[in-house]
């Protein structure tokens, strides 16, 4: 386990928390399988893009959300930290 912070020094962050470093416990494509403090990386897949679940993912306890270059927000999620 770990520290966001420690573990993605040279990254663009999007939204930035300035007291929000989450613990990290470990990361997921699959938002069916985020738990609490999870990185999920939001990536098109062949039959999915993982942008449609990210809400879903922070409901399940993501605190990071790794986008594609491009990504905008259009649902406002606030409670985490994107990074592409």
């Amino acid at each position: 386990m770990a520290k966001f912070s420690e573990l993605c020094q040279s990254i663009l962050v999007l939204n930035k928390h300035n007291s929000f470093d989450p613990f990290i416990n470990g990361i997921t494509s699959d938002s069916r399988k985020v738990k609490n403090n999870y990185i999920f990386a939001a990536i098109k897949g062949s039959n999915h893009n993982g942008t449609d679940f990210i809400i879903d993912a922070v409901k399940r306890g993501a605190k990071v959300v790794l986008v594609e270059n491009g990504y905008k927000n259009p649902a406002k999620v606030s409670d985490c930290i994107f990074f592409q």
